[in-house]
């Protein structure tokens, strides 16, 4: 009887690159070789795909390897798994790996196990967060006596679909934080896009036998050379596209760029190695152009993330039909506009709109999500008591709020923030960082504008604050801030045209803060009130 079983996730109705599972990698296919990687020390490894049609020729493939297999539902990816592992006692231990994330090994799922089986803990995960590896090398490790548990009690669309949230949230959680040194999160060894399957396959093509080369040869195969930055290191910058569809900004002097424009920062941004592009339905056209790239070749390696119309319009009686035509008629314009047939990521813009109309906004985006025009839901929130309000519900996997040097509400959260992240699935963007651009803008009238009374007193905080950290200038300082605030996922900047954004990038390359320049920045930094830190209570009122 195995101590431990290895249960891979695989199937082949990806949408952004089909049946990648079965693509070739050193001469065999991506779920192949996942399986013999994470069996080389000897492991029992069991690929759990669905039992419908359209996996069949995976199923082929893998007879043919001899590769254990277990069919389920395509849906219930929970049930799936639980049923893989018929047979096995309550305290087998569970490794979750999936068919695109082909650089776990046994060596590494061995030292996991070690860890896991000495720390009297339920689930452990390794390659979430700041863990030092590239993102693609995630390894999840539980009893299947929670497994099981999630299984009887888990309901929601989202517990059964990601198979561990339920778990993350009802058990005894750690990280496995032994590889933190290594500093690689700024790589990217996922297949999720045409590019990374070459990318991946550059590596392999490097090693002699790509069954049994350690995990962590093949990070050192996928860093660069020195003095060379690699796109992914740009990873967290998420392009802010209001500026395409409107005059956004206090400090924005030169409005929309043109059309050509556009696509030229869209097209900058992905070969700097942006990876999400942040929009909404009330950005004016920002939407439409957005779309024209993603129609591009180029585009369809971008994820997007766009926002519900702000329901301005709708009454505030309005009954349960009138507000569900009000969100199916943002949805579908998202759509047409976007030209997809389904939505990456969809905010509420308002988070007091997930209990407004009795709930009736937030059910429907769920109808959406559960018909399959919606893939991630999340909501967009502006203070720390609104984010309370929306931790831990299972369906928000990703969470937009404001954050700069300035904003100091978040600091007493920021331990709750990280906790609820290792609970659940959830992607967490920082926007404002310039605080719509007013931070580095050297005019006393724009700033009077934002409610500040003393200009003299920030900006010069600010400079010395440049000349401490050794910065270039304020946005430089910025940008590091937010580069090293410790649960940010994403940051969020918009810009007009492509000079500023390879400035961003160039930003974005360099070192965050120390520890101790956080700590001295927070220690002194002025206060200011909410007037100030939220836009729309500004004088010049910004959309």
């Amino acid at each position: 009887m195995y101590k431990s079983v290895v249960v891979i996730q695989a199937r082949t109705t990806s949408n952004r690159l089909p049946a990648k599972a079965l693509l070739p990698i050193s001469g065999m296919p991506m779920v192949v070789l996942a399986a013999k990687r994470a069996a080389n020390t000897g492991k029992r490894v069991i690929v759990a795909t669905s039992d419908e049609p359209s996996d069949d020729p995976l199923v082929e493939i893998l007879q043919t390897h001899q590769i254990e297999f277990h069919r389920g539902s395509l849906e219930n990816v929970l049930d799936r798994f639980i049923g893989a592992l018929n047979g096995c006692p309550d305290e087998t231990m569970v490794y979750r790996l999936t068919a695109d994330n082909v650089f776990p090994d046994g060596s590494m799922i061995d030292e996991i196990e070690a860890a896991f089986d000495s720390a009297s803990l339920d689930y452990m995960v390794c390659g979430d967060g700041d863990s030092g590896l590239p993102y693609g090398m995630k390894v999840e490790v539980m009893t299947l006596r929670v497994l099981r548990q999630a299984g009887r009690d888990a309901e929601s669309d989202h517990d059964l679909e990601h198979v561990t949230p339920y778990v993350k949230r009802n058990a005894r959680c750690g990280f496995f934080s032994e590889y933190k040194a290594m500093e690689k999160n700024h790589l990217r060894c996922t297949v999720d896009f045409l590019e990374d399957y070459l990318r991946v396959s550059r590596v392999f093509a490097k090693v002699r036998d790509p069954v049994s080369v350690s995990a962590f040869e093949l990070v050192q195969h996928l860093s660069l050379p020195a003095g060379k930055p690699a796109p992914e290191a740009r990873r967290k910058l998420v392009l802010g596209a209001a500026q395409l569809g409107f005059d956004y900004g206090i400090a924005n002097r030169m409005g929309r760029p043109g059309g050509r424009e556009a696509q030229n920062i869209l097209e900058f941004a992905v070969n700097s190695g942006v990876e999400y592009i942040d929009t909404a339905s009330d950005y004016g056209e920002s939407e439409r152009i957005v779309g024209r790239f993603l129609a591009t070749p180029r585009g369809a390696s971008l994820k997007c993330v766009t926002k519900l119309t702000a329901m301005r319009d709708c009454p505030i009686d309005a009954p349960r039909h009138v507000v569900e035509a009000f969100v199916d008629a943002s949805v579908f314009g998202s759509l047409v506009k976007l030209g997809s047939e389904c939505l990456d990521v969809l905010l509420l813009h308002r988070a007091e709109h997930l209990h407004a109309w009795d709930g009736a906004v937030w059910r429907r985006v769920r109808h959406h999500t559960s018909s399959g025009r919606v893939k991630e839901l999340g909501i967009s929130v502006q203070t720390p008591e609104e984010l309370d309000m929306i931790v831990g519900i299972p369906e928000v996997e990703h969470i937009q709020l404001p954050s700069n040097l300035l904003d100091w509400r978040w600091e007493e959260v920021w331990g709750k923030i990280s906790r609820e992240k290792a609970r659940q699935s959830v992607r967490l963007h920082v926007r404002s960082v310039l605080l719509q651009g007013l931070l580095p803008l050297n005019d006393h009238q724009a700033w009077r504008g934002a409610n500040v009374a003393d200009v003299e007193a920030i900006r010069a905080w600010l400079v010395d604050q440049v000349d401490r950290a050794g910065r270039e200038n304020i946005t430089d300082l910025c940008v590091a801030y937010a580069n090293s605030v410790p649960w940010a996922d994403g940051i969020v900047i918009g810009v007009e045209d492509r000079i500023q954004l390879a400035q961003i990038v160039d930003y974005m390359d360099r070192d965050p803060l120390s520890p101790a320049q956080m700590e001295e920045l927070r220690a002194s930094r002025p206060f200011v009130g909410a007037e100030i830190l939220d836009p729309t209570r500004w004088r010049h009122l910004q959309p």
